[in-house]
């Protein structure tokens, strides 16, 4: 690990196992040493996820490592899917496990016909890059293994892609674009990866009217359901009174609606309410004040 001077960027392994324990009816299965795992979950519990029995690692002793043995893993999964019987297992690769090279999309491939639960494999190590990296992989392969293919489109419903449970108060933020959609445009949300949604949710996002990207890391995977559903996006973050505004716009656009009338009234009063501020303290003399801004591209 290399030197830094306060906490390390997050890899693409940890933005992915924090997106999937967002997952309700789903069970995250490590391969890889326990103490891997152990030194991860302090972020996810600050993270507020709840891993309690959705969370497990196969632990590897030095022979698996040298010989390559998979024999843990194939017996984890069996006993997964028998003692808490999970619509869908996600099994993740380790640093470990990614080094020496693991198959471990060819092991999900014939455990398959052993269990119940759906596998899906995540390949990625933390050594393709940091969290952002690891999101990105993560809503692709949420959107190509669950949805049903059979959904029918439903008016007014959307689906949000790009919540990360490491952005800050982002369940503050979903809760105010669901009661913003609701109140302005008649909306209902569907799925959200990955803040609080479940495997019923993911395998219903075909019926979404339109998908809302909240984040860059969601691109490809909204692209896709595109392709395969015909369902269209809208790439805006609403930030601030007139980034509100356009993102009411842009998604009224997508679904053939207008913003409630009384709702941009109040949004643009608001707006009006600071600039009169910002006018009283230029009138009492206040200099502008220089800041440094941090945080995920989007939001920024």
């Amino acid at each position: 690990m290399s030197l830094v001077r306060f906490l390390p960027t997050p890899s693409d392994r940890m933005g992915i196992i924090w997106s999937l324990l967002a997952v309700q009816g789903a069970i995250v299965l490590e391969y890889g040493p326990a103490g891997t795992t152990h030194y991860s979950m302090g972020l996810y519990g600050g993270l507020g996820l709840r891993f309690q029995n959705r969370l497990f690692t196969t632990h590897m002793s030095e022979d698996d490592v040298v010989m390559g043995d998979v024999t843990r893993l194939e017996e984890a999964i069996i006993e997964l899917d028998k003692s808490y019987a999970p619509k869908v297992i996600f099994i993740v690769a380790s640093s470990v496990t990614a080094v020496i090279g693991t198959d471990i999309k060819g092991v999900c491939r014939y455990m398959q016909n052993e269990v119940k639960a759906k596998l899906v494999a995540f390949e990625q190590g933390g050594f393709r890059g940091d969290y952002s990296v690891g999101l990105a992989e993560t809503y692709k392969l949420l959107v190509r293994n669950l949805p049903q293919k059979d959904a029918t489109q439903e008016a007014g419903v959307y689906n949000i892609i790009g919540a990360s449970a490491w952005r800050y108060r982002m369940a503050s933020d979903i809760w105010e674009v669901k009661s913003l959609l609701g109140e302005a445009l008649g909306l209902r949300c569907n799925a959200c990866l990955c803040c609080d949604t479940s495997v019923d949710e993911l395998q219903a996002m075909g019926k979404a009217q339109v998908n809302i990207v909240l984040g860059n890391e969601g691109l490809a995977a909204a692209q896709y359901l595109e392709e395969k559903f015909g369902t269209p996006y809208v790439y805006a973050v609403p930030y601030g009174y007139s980034g509100t505004v356009s993102f009411l716009e842009q998604v009224g656009a997508a679904v053939g609606k207008a913003s409630e009338p009384i709702v941009l009234m109040r949004i643009k009063m608001k707006e009006k309410g600071m600039s009169m501020l910002s006018m009283f303290a230029m009138m009492g003399g206040s200099k502008p004040r220089q800041a440094a801004v941090k945080g995920d591209y989007d939001l920024v």
